[in-house]
């Protein structure tokens, strides 16, 4: 999947969501084990979810799937970073295979 070829804002499903999500960190420099970082109440727009709580869904998805690790640093009241994060190889073994397919 080559997240973007594909308007995220267009997807159904949770599942359909984290996996163009899986693939936009891979395209962005997942794919060479760049740390990356992201607002927890701005970066819900990357995938355009409607709120930050289904972005932190999804970023837990992708931690319990194996698929990307990473940390969280506040920053102030409910606002956070997510820091350090890294697809894993299991992570990127998915993106590579093509899967999860949904399109």
């Amino acid at each position: 999947m080559d997240a973007k070829k594909i308007n995220p804002a267009l997807l159904n499903t949770f599942d359909e969501k984290v996996a163009w999500w899986l693939s936009y960190l891979y395209e962005h420099g997942g794919k060479e084990y760049k740390e990356q970082k992201f607002n927890s109440d701005r970066a819900y727009s990357i995938p355009e979810v409607k709120h930050p709580d289904e972005f932190k869904q999804m970023m837990t998805a992708l931690k319990v799937k194996g698929w990307a690790t990473w940390e969280i640093s506040p920053v102030f009241g409910r606002e956070f970073y997510y820091i350090k994060v890294l697809l894993t190889e299991q992570g990127i073994r998915e993106v590579e295979k093509g899967c999860p397919k949904f399109l």
